[in-house]
């Protein structure tokens, strides 16, 4: 028994102390993100001057020491053909790579981010050619109407610490959150689980029994920080869930 611990974080600060600790207690992986292959690219993309230059070395510096990484994408329209390059690299490198075309809002409510999504043709044209198999097939459209969250948090396989100890079941959904200074983990999981489990769709929705359900990227977490609303669609992902469905030789 014990955790499986992710460590997000962009680099900047991980020096050789942190990762001296990395080297002996090691996570299950550290994924820092890997924006642009370009100096220039990578501080548009950022907003910081100087990020390309400490992310490098931070990757560097864990490929180095033999602690499990992954680099990882958001793609934007700034670094849409950033994407092969950096591709490229993580291979070089020979460690994971994940990108994701699936921009969302800040965690303060900002929308901003989602004005930079590439044009959906272009997403699909990415997953198709980055990733094996259909990235956008997921459930069917049976068990994607059974409930209104059809992630992992039903079950709370997993958990999300913030940098200050609060722990919530979703990335994205911060609250209901507790701190772990008031409770241990099992109880954590058991006072907020109850908020998710078995919730299903309390409106009238698009969402519910879509036919398209199976090739949608929908997350109440995602529709909740773009819409404030858990059962809201999002036009982005309808657009993706359309394309592919055509792409694939069905009808509407």
């Amino acid at each position: 028994k014990g955790f499986l611990i992710s460590v997000f974080t962009n680099g900047y600060c991980l020096g050789n102390e942190a990762v001296k600790y990395f080297k002996e207690m090691p996570p299950f992986v550290v994924e820092i993100p890997l924006c642009a292959m370009s100096e220039s690219v990578y501080a548009r993309v950022t907003g910081v001057r100087g990020s390309f230059k400490k992310a490098m070395e931070a990757i560097l510096r864990v490929v180095k020491e033999g602690i499990p990484l992954k680099v990882k994408t958001l793609v934007t329209q700034d670094n849409l053909q950033e994407l092969p390059k950096i591709k490229e690299f993580a291979n070089k490198i020979k460690v994971a790579y994940y990108f994701s075309a699936m921009l969302q809002p800040r965690l303060n409510g900002d929308i901003f981010p989602c004005g930079l999504r590439v044009p959906v043709d272009e997403a699909l044209y990415l997953y198709d050619t980055f990733m094996t198999g259909n990235a956008c097939a997921r459930k069917s459209a049976q068990e994607e109407a059974a409930s209104l969250f059809t992630c992992t948090i039903e079950s709370a396989d997993g958990i999300t610490v913030d940098p200050y100890g609060y722990v919530s079941l979703c990335e994205l959904i911060r609250e209901p959150n507790i701190s772990l200074l008031d409770s241990d983990v099992a109880g954590v999981i058991k006072k907020l689980l109850p908020s998710f489990q078995g919730r299903g769709f309390v409106t009238a929705s698009k969402c519910v029994r879509c036919p398209r359900a199976h090739y949608c990227f929908r997350c109440p977490g995602q529709a909740y920080m773009e819409k404030k609303d858990l059962e809201a669609p999002i036009e982005y992902y309808c657009a993706l869930a359309e394309h592919s469905d055509n792409h694939n030789g069905h009808s509407g």
